[in-house]
């Protein structure tokens, strides 16, 4: 049986340690899939075991976090 997530329950997850040595992207978003498995990001099922979720091994190189700009 196929489970059908709602958009709220589509939701990405983010996770690293200081042990990693690469970050670990679970996502449950059609999109977000499509996206990382044609970027060729492997997946490791040993992460989030959701149905409907695809968990991405990301390099650190290529996440970044920014500042916010003035007002938004």
């Amino acid at each position: 049986m196929k489970i059908t997530l709602t958009r709220e329950e589509r939701e990405r997850i983010v996770r690293t340690s200081d042990a990693d040595r690469c970050w670990v992207i679970s996502t449950a978003s059609p999109k977000f899939i499509r996206k990382f498995t044609k970027l060729g990001y492997p997946t490791d099922a040993s992460y989030v075991k959701v149905e409907g979720y695809v968990s991405f091994l990301v390099p650190p190189n290529v996440v970044s976090f920014r500042r916010l700009r003035n007002g938004t």
